[in-house]
């Protein structure tokens, strides 16, 4: 082991921590290498180590630790567990601290983590620490929230660098701790999720291929010590508390005697305010009486000419009113005349189809009575394929319906009739050539020639049997599909 790159997962019970070693293993998020829990509660209690090698080829070790703020209160026991597992791998060369991206938070036992794990490798350890951040989707919904809230990556990031600085037992390096947000979960079909899984994924390797390995060194007495790193961060919380509280008190008394001040100030400005307002309003009423003299004469003169402008304005809008009467008459008769036009194309157009389709009608039934001598009656029968060699081989002959989530049920028929259902359209083929490939294939199946199968062929839609999953696009077909035709014999 010791060659090989080690990467320490910790976290918060319930941040899904093993859900991402299975990812960075290469494998589905549930899968059995690290067992995953649900809910809240978190599945793993011990440290689990397993060598595995990455979706991009690279070998290494993943020690997947148990969640921290243990609902039982294991805390202290599941870290000095950890610690001794860590010493016998005898380094580490990447610590990942994964944050619910739902609520990301440095609680308590999380801080107390980071603290020993300086004790345990040196001041510099957190120049190999990476926040990951788990469930951060990055669908159309949580990408317009986001942004429309300001709560970005950049924000979380800079947030968690911003608390551990506040801890005043760690180190934090000048550029502070890098974040990658991987979803375990993001879903493989959205393009934009894909990108940035795509994208994060590659980032953490490459920060693990350019950290170099933190040798473990040797500790003593480490539940003991976890227990007095927690007993004083709350310690400290609690004087913070008590000094926010008294310097609130302080702040509050300040505003009280200002407003009491600024009350005393205001009366004083309102009733200098109000012996100004009485002398204003008596020169006010000596200006009135002239005003009001001028204001009537201006008046007067102002009512005569608004009546001159008034009169022209409504003779303009009469003339306006009559151009615009005449322009929209004009236009209806233009229509009138384009719709009779194009109802007389449309009335040719028909009648020469009619005339077309009749010619084509009597040349088949005079093909049909010419060769009627030479074959049978008409037989129906019906022929049953199997449901996978038709996905595999004739795919072009169907389409899938969306039953569930995921899910598509693969359909045999020229065209598809489900309105308002989500279909996968995968042919190119029209409905004739798709009804005329299969004629062909059952013509060859049964031995005739193509003349001996009528055209009109019946494709089943659905199939017999049972369904049947594993197939590319989520899709689930069934056993074997019926078609019906009408074969005739030769005379």
């Amino acid at each position: 082991m010791s060659g090989k790159k080690i990467v320490a997962i910790i976290g918060s019970t319930g941040g899904g921590k093993s859900t991402l070693c299975n990812v960075l293993s290469g494998r589905s998020p549930d899968d059995a290498l690290f067992p995953v829990g649900h809910g809240t509660a978190g599945c793993t209690y011990d440290t689990t180590t397993r060598e595995v090698r990455g979706s991009e080829g690279s070998e290494f070790i993943l020690v997947d630790t148990p969640g921290l703020d243990d609902p039982s209160g294991r805390d202290s026991e599941n870290i000095a567990g950890m610690v001794v597992k860590l010493k016998e791998l005898d380094h580490v060369t990447m610590f990942v601290v994964v944050l619910n991206g739902q609520r990301p938070r440095l609680d308590r036992s999380l801080s107390v983590m980071l603290i020993l794990f300086q004790q345990m490798f040196g001041p510099e350890y957190l120049r190999n620490t990476i926040f990951l951040f788990s469930r951060w989707s990055f669908d159309k919904k949580s990408l317009k929230k986001r942004e429309t809230t300001g709560v970005t990556e950049d924000y979380w990031v800079q947030q968690l660098n911003t608390a551990l600085r506040r801890i005043d037992a760690l180190t934090v390096p000048d550029g502070g701790v890098p974040g990658i947000f991987l979803d375990s979960m993001y879903d493989n079909e959205d393009a934009t999720e894909l990108q940035q899984f795509t994208a994060y994924h590659t980032e953490f390797f490459q920060k693990l291929d350019q950290f170099q390995d933190f040798p473990c060194q040797d500790f003593s007495a480490v539940k003991a010590e976890i227990d007095e790193l927690k007993a004083e961060l709350a310690e400290k919380e609690e004087r913070i508390a008590e000094e926010t509280r008294r310097k609130e008190e302080a702040e509050e008394r300040t505003r009280e005697e200002t407003r009491r001040k600024v009350e005393a100030e205001e009366h004083a400005r309102e009733e200098t305010r109000r012996k100004e307002e009485a002398e204003k309003q008596a020169l006010a009423a000596e200006a009135a009486a002239r005003e009001q003299e001028r204001v009537a004469k201006v008046a007067l003169e102002k009512a005569a000419k608004e009546k001159r402008d008034r009169l022209e304005a409504e003779r303009r809008e009469a003339e306006a009113q009559a151009r615009a009467r005449a322009a929209v008459e004009q236009a209806r008769k233009a229509e009138v005349q384009r719709k009779a036009a194009e109802k007389h194309a449309a009335e040719q157009q028909r009648r020469a189809a009619l005339a077309k389709a009749e010619e084509e009608r009597i040349k088949k039934e005079e093909e049909q009575r010419r060769l009627q001598p030479k074959y049978g009656p008409w037989e129906q029968k019906t022929l049953l394929i199997n449901g996978a060699w038709l996905h595999n081989c004739k795919m072009n002959w169907g389409f899938a319906i969306k039953w569930k989530r995921k899910r598509w049920g693969w359909h045999v028929a020229p065209y598809h009739s489900c309105p308002g259902e989500e279909v996968q359209a995968d042919s190119p083929l029209t409905p004739n050539q798709i009804v005329a490939e299969a004629k062909a294939h059952i013509a060859a199946v049964v031995g005739v020639g193509l003349d001996q199968i009528r055209d009109d062929v019946v494709l089943p839609c659905r199939g017999v049997g049972n369904i049947n999953g594993g197939f590319p696009r989520w899709r689930v077909v069934w056993d074997n599909y019926m078609f019906t035709y009408f074969v005739r014999s030769k005379n």
